[in-house]
């Protein structure tokens, strides 16, 4: 991972780079006041060179700029000046010419725009690079409490954020998207929040990221919530994190709307506790999407899909509206089965656990399954729920806090279909009555 920009030493007075808007201080104090200040760092509320004023967003902002003629070193300038607390705005407009990724590591730091349709940072001249590297915005290893808000990141080479390790991270109504009609040359994941703790994602807008508009791994505590995320391969897509909360999103037009996994080749981590909750999930039946050989998304996975479950421990999902999918409305299945090619019975690892499927609403489900799923459905139509029927081990008892239980669900696709890959049922079936039990109950979103 690339070093946090450090050359940028001094204050606003350094900032004598193209026609920017610029200011800092305190008070904003006027030039009069600073006479040794570079002309073309104006710590005025007006600009002498531009005539633009403060804008009313910025009031109060430690350091604030417009578009210049060189938007990197402006921006990451102020983002390397900073100090613990501050406040950098963006004025409106169009920030083009980026081709590295901005990095903040400055703790409290909060990076403000006028709206996530009006502050446009524009990154169509960057080139992909090494992992971390090539991202919008990156918030380094250690930062704490990082705000980014009301801002658009369009046309990254890798990812739109990448939380990278850091804590206390909030984004807030900020949208990531790409603008070319080929998904070959979209980022990888619109926000990624790497091993980030105490994460929050809200009221953003995510558009065409080819593997997942929000990624979380490795993590604990993160909230993603009132987001609208569409054409990716998952709209959401968490992987051994500890305490996860998806609510009151609209997740349509992906393949999948969430996916919760804790795959076996990600160092034995397992992830616990992910409620789903409150949240609008239509239309997700995008196929034939370009996935990133850099994704941990996997390519053999189903489209058509509400929700997927992949070897996840603990998990609520409730209270959700699931609309219009060729597949399933909620798939719950294990990584060591037929889907990845494998034969050895399943450990306690490798299948779903403690797993309370209830009170959601599933309608016009079911119609045009999509592999590998059809060929275990032997040519029968897509289920609301399926389930592969299996367990640790395969034994016919589970230990407590292990059941699989789905209950008062509802709408014209609520229906099971068991798979039995344990042969414990008799074969497939839709017998609902093995999953009707009082499973894992999950507590709302304390924040």
């Amino acid at each position: 991972m690339a070093a946090p920009y450090t050359w940028f030493q001094t204050a606003c007075s350094s900032l004598a780079l193209g026609m920017a808007t610029v200011a800092c201080g305190d008070d904003l104090v006027s030039a009069e006041d600073e006479a040794d200040v570079s002309d073309a760092a104006d710590t005025s509320q007006e600009s002498e060179e531009t005539g633009a004023e403060l804008p009313a967003h910025c009031e109060g902002a430690d350091a604030w700029a417009g578009p210049s003629e060189d938007n990197f070193a402006v921006i990451q300038g102020m983002l390397s000046a900073a100090s613990e607390g501050d406040v950098i705005c963006l004025a409106a407009g169009d920030y083009g010419g980026l081709s590295t990724q901005l990095s903040i590591s400055i703790d409290n730091l909060t990076l403000r725009g006028a709206g996530k349709d009006k502050t446009i940072l524009d990154f169509s001249e960057q080139s992909a690079s090494e992992p971390l590297e090539d991202a919008g915005v990156m918030v380094l290893d250690g930062t704490d409490g990082v705000t980014i808000e009301d801002l658009q990141i369009e046309d990254t080479a890798g990812e739109g954020i990448t939380v990278y390790a850091a804590t206390n991270t909030t984004i807030s109504r900020v949208a990531v998207q790409w603008s070319s009609e080929d998904p070959t040359g979209h980022g990888t994941y619109a926000i990624e929040l790497y091993v980030a703790s105490d994460a929050v994602v809200s009221g953003s807008t995510l558009t065409g990221a080819r593997s997942a508009g929000i990624v979380a791994f490795s993590g604990i505590r993160l909230a993603v919530h009132d987001n609208l995320v569409s054409q990716s391969t998952a709209g959401v897509a968490i992987t051994a994190v500890t305490d996860v909360w998806v609510f009151a999103n609209e997740l349509h037009d992906n393949a999948m709307g969430v996916m919760v996994y804790d795959f076996l080749h990600f160092d034995g981590i397992i992830g616990a506790n992910t409620r789903i909750y409150e949240n609008d999930i239509h239309d997700n039946n995008l196929e034939d999407w370009p996935i990133s050989p850099e994704s941990w998304v996997d390519s053999d996975l189903p489209s058509g899909v509400g929700v997927a479950l992949l070897s996840a421990s603990l998990v609520e999902i409730d209270h959700n509206e699931l609309d219009s999918h060729d597949t399933a409305g909620v798939v719950m299945l294990n990584t060591a089965g037929e889907l990845f090619e494998t034969t050895e019975h399943p450990s306690a690892s490798a299948v779903n656990r403690g797993i309370h499927v209830h009170d959601n609403t599933l309608t016009n489900i079911g119609y045009d399954p999509s592999e590998p799923v059809a060929s275990l459905l032997e040519g029968n139509d897509g289920p609301g729920l399926l389930w592969d029927g299996v367990r640790p081990q395969c034994d016919d008892e589970l230990e407590q806090g292990q059941e699989i239980c789905v209950q008062n669900n509802t709408g014209d696709a609520s229906t099971l279909f068991n798979l039995d890959q344990c042969g414990l049922y008799g074969g497939p079936n839709t017998d609902t009555a093995v999953l009707d039990c009082e499973g894992v109950t999950l507590p709302d979103w304390p924040g």
